[in-house]
């Protein structure tokens, strides 16, 4: 039986004889369903069309780090990357479109150990990600477990606001805010500074001063007061100086962490929250 994709998120479902009535994820307030309807792909499909491939895209100041991205654009069109750390390749967040040559190009970087994923919307084909590379494991917070449509032993649920991986060199955060599980991770690497990979969790803006958060993004409703404050108080023990958005070119290259806070503090201003009592410390 065929695994479905919702073609305006790009998120893979269990198996099925015919396309599921609806998209669970799309059909949430925080995503949509496309002004054409709801409509469906199969991974095969997308690959025998001959339409798209994937980029890597190495990151301009650590070339450790590479960006994945499909061409032409697919469903929501984030990027994903491939990070070098000390003691192998993980992936962080995932895409729909994988074919031999992505597996290829990623297999002559080295070995890639694990996938961990910042929410909902990026689930994507992780399964099919994970076949491919000797089913290593998919790290998704337990606070979103009722979101994952392709239910899999390959899917890791980890439980709590924190995780450590690769002996503490990746720290993964669910810091919620835009989902319950709504993860940021942390690569305490060396020759620069920790940098935090933050999806949709904490976007970048056009002003590269500041940083937004918003529970739909695409519908443009905001994050409850109160959930900005949980977020940044799981965020704020943690150390980083360069931020790492979901999109192209949506990086903070220094000062992050304030930057996160001094955005918190500006978009409770108008709420008089406790939040804007405090001072931030290193």
């Amino acid at each position: 039986m065929p695994h479905y994709i919702c073609v305006t998120c790009g998120v893979q479902f269990a198996a099925t004889t015919t396309p599921p009535s609806e998209c669970k994820i799309c059909n949430d307030p925080r995503q949509y369903i496309g002004l054409s309807g709801q409509q469906w792909t199969t991974l095969e499909e997308l690959q025998q069309s001959g339409k798209y491939k994937n980029t890597f895209t190495p990151d301009e100041r650590d070339d450790r780090i590479i960006a994945i991205r499909t061409e032409p654009q697919f469903a929501i069109g984030q990027r994903a990357a491939i990070i070098k750390t000390s003691k192998g390749l993980i992936m962080w967040d995932c895409i729909t479109y994988i074919d031999q040559e992505t597996i290829d190009y990623i297999n002559r970087m080295g070995t890639l150990m694990a996938i961990i994923i910042s929410h909902p919307h990026f689930y994507d084909c992780c399964v099919e990600w994970s076949k491919a590379f000797q089913d290593i494991p998919i790290y998704i917070s337990n606070f979103d477990r009722e979101w994952v449509v392709r239910p899999d032993s390959r899917i890791k649920l980890w439980k709590g606001t924190d995780l450590d991986l690769l002996d503490g060199e990746v720290h993964v955060v669910a810091a919620g805010g835009h989902f319950d599980g709504s993860c940021i991770l942390i690569w305490k690497r060396d020759r620069f500074p920790p940098i935090a990979f933050t999806a949709d969790t904490i976007m970048v803006v056009m002003d590269r001063n500041f940083v937004s958060f918003m529970w739909s993004y695409p519908n443009m409703i905001p994050l409850k007061p109160a959930s900005l404050i949980e977020l940044w108080n799981r965020v704020r023990p943690h150390q980083f100086d360069e931020l790492w958005g979901g999109f192209p070119s949506a990086n903070l290259r220094e000062g992050a962490r304030a930057k996160v806070f001094k955005s918190a503090r500006r978009y409770l201003e108008q709420e008089d929250h406790v939040l804007l009592a405090q001072q931030l410390q290193e």
